[in-house]
Parts: C-alpha cells; sequence; structure tokens
C-alpha cells in the first residue's frame, strides 16, 4: 500500500512538472514517448523473439 502511494505521488510530481513546461518542450517530451512506446509494441506483440533473432 505505501509503494502504492509513492507511486501516486511520483506521478503527480512529474504531471506538475510536465504541466510547467513551455508548450514546445512538452510536445517533444511527447514525441519522445509516443517513439518508446512504437519501439516496445512489436515485443509486446510477440513479433520479436530473441532467442531466434527473428523479428
Amino acid at each position: 500500500m505505501i509503494a502504492l502511494v509513492e507511486c501516486i505521488k511520483n506521478q503527480a510530481v512529474q504531471l506538475a512538472e510536465f504541466a510547467k513546461m513551455p508548450e514546445e518542450q512538452r510536445r517533444v517530451r511527447l514525441a519522445d514517448l509516443a517513439a518508446s512506446v512504437d519501439r516496445r509494441l512489436p515485443a509486446v506483440d510477440g513479433a520479436h523473439d530473441e532467442s531466434s533473432g527473428k523479428r
């Protein structure tokens, strides 16, 4: 329970920091986040099998 509360507090701090950023910096951060998700999706979908080296 304590870990969950700490996680929520951390997310609230990160959101507050994001809200204070200039618009252009927020756009860059969102673009970086979207690119990170795009890189991870194939792994989640099982498209990349590290044991066989296939994608």
